[in-house]
């Protein structure tokens, strides 16, 4: 049985340890789950978007299952996985494109799950726990695949492994970073009952020995919970360090639930850790006088056409983005969308009429085009705009400004030969009473 001797020694930041941070070590950690928003996160490098995205790295997130890959990231080219807690190779039948797949230092025993990965070209599976090497037969159908990386599991200690591998996978030409020789192939063609017969015996030697190694580990923890209510936790923690213990699948989880949680403490203790439920600060969206800023949060790119009677604006929206996570608020003097957690606004020189606001989408760019009628225009019988007002209907009164003189021509109000006298109307004088006729 391999031993690894884990004596990580820290004799100042023992005595800073809580008791409720040792008491933790008993129980792993709440791994980080691969989320939609994890993913979005993860993806900024391409502004979020998860439908064409090709390359995403999740290493060293403590991860313990893979998940949602295939379903909102199914145009991934590379994928990064190393040094997480994952136990399983799952979830990933549906990335048709996948060509490289880096999964070393994890907790895997066996190869499974990749078969309709059908573009795969390289495999990185270093410092994992693969002792049924008899699983590599199930990346026979990946065609494509050249290079496998095994360095640093149990099945390498078999006697006719690489031989083994060679046969197994006919197209790989180089494995553990070391090109496969025509020689090596012809060789494990002439010795295959041989080879596989020893390998056979090997695999089930190991399948044995995996199992008194997880009941041994049964027994060891049952071991640490009592020694904890006896001892003290600080001390507890101590011996955890210094004891040794057989690398196992199980130890591995063990360690990286401690050290995560060694970690997390050390941030707090420096207050370096952000608290992610904190309310980020308010935006200010208005000036101190009501009117609202000009604000372009994503970036997009836009143009606004001032027409007479409408504002006509394109608004550069990423092709990917879901319709529905888009967001449109129209007011009198002013247009904010909402894409995720950024804002675009834009403030408007005149007031526009947000009932009669349409916005449409284009299906082959995902532009947003958002037409707005302006307040001051007026719509005639005919359909025709007219943005100026009509002006207001002549009075029947003739109004005579009394500074402009006394002496005041009337004769030219109307011609005789076309009116009659009693047709016109009475007139009426508008000023002092010193000025009436």
């Amino acid at each position: 049985m391999s031993v690894i001797n884990l004596s990580y020694r820290k004799p100042i930041y023992y005595e800073s340890l809580s008791e409720q941070t040792f008491l933790s070590f008993l129980i792993l950690i709440k791994m980080v789950v691969i989320s939609l928003s994890e993913l979005r996160k993860r993806a900024e490098h391409n502004e979020g978007r998860l439908e064409d995205l090709e390359e995403v790295s999740l290493h060293q997130l403590n991860v313990k299952k893979i998940e949602n890959l295939d379903k909102f990231c199914r145009n991934l080219k590379i994928l990064y996985l190393q040094d997480n807690a994952i136990c399983k190779l799952e979830n990933l039948r549906r990335l048709k494109k996948l060509e490289y797949l880096n999964i070393s230092m994890n907790a895997i025993e066996r190869i499974e799950g990749l078969e309709s990965c059908e573009s795969l070209r390289k495999l990185d599976l270093t410092l994992n726990f693969i002792g049924e090497i008899t699983s590599a037969g199930s990346l026979r159908e990946n065609v494509h695949l050249e290079q496998i990386f095994l360095t640093g599991n149990p099945c390498t200690l078999f006697k006719f492994y690489r031989e083994f591998i060679i046969h197994t996978l006919p197209s790989i030409r180089s494995l553990d970073g070391k090109d496969v020789e025509r020689r090596e192939r012809i060789l494990a063609e002439q010795n295959w009952t041989r080879i596989r017969t020893s390998i056979l015996q090997e695999e089930d030697e190991y399948k044995e020995r995996r199992k008194i190694e997880k009941e041994e580990y049964k027994k060891v923890q049952e071991k640490r919970n009592n020694d904890l209510k006896e001892e003290d936790v600080v001390e507890w923690g101590k011996k955890f360090f210094e004891e040794k213990s057989s690398f196992t699948p199980e130890s591995r989880l063990d360690l990286q639930a401690v050290l995560e949680q060694m970690e997390q403490e050390k941030e707090e203790q420096r207050g370096d850790r952000i608290d992610e439920t904190k309310e980020k600060k308010k935006r200010n969206m208005f000036m101190l006088d009501g009117r609202p800023y000009s604000i372009n949060e994503p970036r997009l790119g836009f143009t606004l056409q001032d027409e007479s009677s409408e504002y006509r604006l394109h608004v550069e929206v990423y092709r990917y983005t879901p319709t529905e996570s888009l967001n449109l608020d129209i007011q009198p003097n002013y247009v904010r969308l909402h894409l995720g957690k950024k804002l675009f606004q834009l403030r408007l020189e005149e007031e526009i009429k947000p009932d009669s606001s349409s916005a449409q989408r284009s299906q082959t760019t995902g532009f947003l085009l958002i037409i707005l009628p302006k307040a001051s225009s007026t719509i005639s019988a005919t359909g025709e705009t007219n943005p100026e007002p009509r002006p207001a209907p002549a009075s029947n009164y003739l109004e005579v400004d009394s500074r402009k003189g006394k002496n005041m021509d009337f004769s030219r109000i109307y011609d005789p030969e076309q009116l009659e006298l009693e047709d016109l109307p009475d007139l009426e004088y508008i000023g002092s009473q010193e000025n009436n006729i």
